[in-house]
């Protein structure tokens, strides 16, 4: 899995810096599809909109490369978050009273973030892989699995209902906006001067 997501790394940095490489990979997909379908589809029309969203893509890219400091920020906040979730995990053993060794966490996290980046974490199946790997690391099943509970409490339902609550508040806030904008009791009034005779 590890192995699958670094390639996907490379190959993905290799076709954001090289234009050139992306038209090849674009004509080798159209040229597969096209065969596979045998004129079913409007290949100019997947070319021109394939070509305008690579386009965009790419001055994407080069804008972060020309300006590298705007990286900065974010880079420090993601590593921090990464800290973040890693210490949820210590400090879930910990109140437990199992202080679990760092190669152990490590290794859970690494594995479950990789089946999350590549679309394989759905609810249920990632608290069976976590616990299972603690289980395999020599933790006893049933601290495994209250670890495993507790820890997806934190990272994922408790994240869930602060953005659900995060995204309706600010929904709100824009229907707000837009009444108050559209009230035409909030419009300043027009004074009209007397007509003169």
């Amino acid at each position: 899995m590890l192995f699958v997501s670094v390639a996907a790394l490379v190959i993905v940095y290799y076709v954001s810096t090289k234009p050139k490489a992306t038209q090849r990979m674009l004509t080798w997909l159209i040229r597969i599809v096209s065969f596979l379908l045998r004129g079913r589809w409007n290949e100019a029309e997947f070319r021109r909109k394939a070509e305008s969203t690579l386009s965009m893509f790419h001055e994407g890219i080069e804008t972060l490369g020309s300006n590298r400091r705007a990286l900065v920020q974010p880079v420090v906040f993601y590593t921090l978050s990464l800290v973040f979730d890693v210490s949820v995990v210590f400090f879930t053993f910990a109140a437990l009273g199992y202080p679990v060794p760092v190669d152990k966490v490590l290794i859970v996290y690494a594995l479950t973030g990789t089946l999350q980046s590549i679309g394989m974490s759905f609810v249920g199946f990632t608290e069976i892989i976590m616990s299972t790997s603690y289980t395999v690391l020599g933790i006893s099943p049933a601290l495994s699995f209250s670890a495993t509970l507790l820890t997806r409490v934190v990272t994922l339902w408790f994240k869930l209902v602060v953005a659900y609550v995060a995204f309706q508040w600010a929904g709100v806030g824009i229907l707000l906006g837009k009444k108050t904008a559209g009230d035409p009791s909030n419009e300043p009034e027009k004074h009209l001067s007397p007509a003169i005779s």
